[in-house]
């Protein structure tokens, strides 16, 4: 299944949650918000949010800053 990611297109394997690409793609640091189709994810909704074909995902880090 082809998805779009932080811009980027990436081939995954079959049905995906949103907490199944986060391990995926090797996040190691919480993540400090994702999107998916323009629309905000809460966290606790990332295991049971599936990924369809053609899906747009945004995964933003937190920075940190003064």
């Amino acid at each position: 299944m082809r998805i779009i990611v932080n811009g980027e297109s990436k081939e995954v394997a079959g049905q995906m949650s949103i907490a199944e690409l986060i391990a995926f793609l090797g996040f190691t640091e919480k993540v400090g918000a994702v999107a998916c189709n323009m629309t905000f994810v809460p966290s606790d909704s990332y295991e049971k949010t599936f990924l369809s074909e053609g899906d747009e995902v945004e995964i933003l880090a937190p920075v940190c800053g003064g």
